[in-house]
């Protein structure tokens, strides 16, 4: 601390330190991996437009969507079906690239056991998303239901196999899907549990 000269009032000031903020990003699921921030940025994955993502943003990314086509008669469940299709490799191959299709002010979650990890900001979730890379996942079952205000909610079980895991675990995964307008969607709520026992 520095304390200042007495102003023309007769009152010193303290000067401060910076304060760095002292939440670490959440850990991974064991036998998952976790990529830094910095490895994170060094990465260059092209996106359609063949421009890298240097810094993810939920507010200033190249929004991805969900689409429904127009003539469906269930949009619940051919959104479930595309998003199956899409989310489960790009996770497996490309997870960074899954950032995309979280809308602003998404909630994300990943419980593996009694361990429970919440991201809120784009890079938490990015660092999430980047924890199950290279895991292998088996849908087995999918529910999906309308929500309020237009939104889908997808129930998706199944079985996932990580390279340092020696068994598959069973896995359930929640998602709540919002619509952005002309049959599009992305994820507002992302809550996946690894069940250990």
């Amino acid at each position: 601390l520095q304390e200042a000269a007495p102003d023309t009032n007769g009152h010193s000031t303290v000067s401060l330190p910076p304060v760095e903020s002292s939440l670490a990003p959440p850990t991974p699921p064991p036998g998952f991996a976790q990529m830094s921030l910095h490895e994170l940025q060094q990465q260059e994955e092209p996106t359609n437009n063949n421009k890298t993502m240097d810094s993810p943003s939920f507010q200033n990314h190249h929004a991805r969507y969900f689409v429904v086509s127009s003539f469906s008669t269930n949009i619940p469940v051919d959104l479930a079906k595309i998003v199956v299709d899409i989310y489960y490799p790009t996770l497996s191959h490309a997870a960074s690239q899954l950032v995309h299709y979280y809308c602003p002010n998404t909630q994300k979650s990943l419980s593996v056991g009694g361990a429970h990890a919440v991201c809120t900001s784009e890079i938490d979730v990015l660092l999430q998303l980047t924890s199950l890379e290279q895991s292998q996942f088996l849908v087995k079952g999918v529910v999906a239901q309308p929500g309020i205000q237009s939104s889908v909610v997808l129930l998706i079980t199944g079985m996932v196999q990580s390279s340092n895991v020696a068994a598959p675990l069973p896995f359930c995964h929640s998602l709540t899907l919002v619509s952005c307008g002309n049959g599009q969607y992305q994820i507002h709520n992302d809550a996946m549990a690894l069940l250990t026992e």
